[in-house]
């Protein structure tokens, strides 16, 4: 069971603008914890734990994952985060999880977006060059009702 006053503990401690955490209720009066809409971890008897990461294991010194989830048949490899660590692995976390969303961007030309394309174009050029040059750059073409094609950036790991 985990209490009101830990979740807002957490709340207060990891709450950012860049980080926007939210909180779904779980088994035994505990809580799933989302960060900017992604499922990350748990509130749990009082422990703040996040979904397993390399980068996170490695600031902690490599411990053992603990099983945790919403139900006996819902679980999830997780790692306890001593309260000292919590700011540092939830950017580690979310860094190692989520962050190449942020760098993907969806290029499509329509007719109706043709200038929007254009004025990017000319503003970014720089960056789409180095995108062709190390292949993040990946052609797309869509069939439906309208028929347009577009190039969208790919970042690997």
């Amino acid at each position: 069971m985990t209490s009101i006053d830990f979740l807002n503990k957490v709340h207060r401690s990891l709450d950012s603008q860049e980080y926007n955490l939210s909180y779904s209720p779980a088994k035994s009066k505990n809580y799933m914890l989302y960060c900017n809409g992604n499922f990350i971890g748990g509130l749990f008897d009082e422990e703040l734990c996040f979904v397993y990461a390399d980068r996170v294991s490695e600031l902690l010194g490599h411990p053992e994952p603990v099983c945790r989830g919403y139900s006996s048949t819902a679980r999830h490899r997780m790692l306890v985060i001593p309260e000292e660590h919590w700011a540092k692995a939830l950017k580690l976390l979310y860094t190692e999880k989520f962050e190449w969303s942020r760098l993907v961007y969806d290029i499509t030309y329509t007719s109706i977006g043709a200038a929007v394309v254009e004025d990017f174009y000319d503003e970014n050029v720089v960056f789409l060059r180095f995108c062709f040059e190390k292949k993040l750059l990946k052609r797309t073409l869509w069939t439906s009702r309208a028929v347009s094609c577009g190039w969208s950036i790919s970042i690997r790991t």
